[in-house]
C-alpha cells in the first residue's frame, strides 16, 4: 500500500497507464489542500516531467515566498528560471 505518495502517486499512475495498466488514485484526505508548496522540477525529476510531456504544462509568472499570514516575504519573476533552463538545454 502507497501511503502520503505526494506526487509520486500520478506519477507512478501516468507510467503504469502507458504500460497498458488502468491505474485507480484514492485520496483519503477529508478535503482539497487550501495551501501547500509549488512542485520543484529540478535534476532528475525535470528529466521526468520532460519524458512524460509536461515541461511546459503550466506558466507561473513569479515565485512569492509568504509568511504564516500569507504576506509576502521576497520573490522574484520567473523569468529567471525560464533564462536558465534556456541556457541548461
Amino acid at each position: 500500500m502507497l501511503r502520503d505518495a505526494g506526487v509520486a502517486g500520478p506519477t507512478l499512475a501516468f507510467w503504469l497507464e502507458r504500460l497498458g495498466f488502468e491505474a485507480t488514485l484514492i485520496e483519503r484526505a477529508p478535503a482539497l489542500r487550501t495551501g501547500g508548496y509549488i512542485i520543484d522540477v529540478w535534476s532528475l525529476g525535470f528529466d521526468i516531467v520532460a519524458k512524460m510531456g509536461l515541461l511546459r504544462a503550466y506558466k507561473i509568472n513569479d515565485l512569492r515566498p509568504v509568511d504564516g499570514q500569507g504576506r509576502r516575504r521576497g520573490g522574484f519573476g520567473a523569468r529567471v528560471v525560464e533564462a536558465a533552463w534556456a541556457t541548461a538545454t
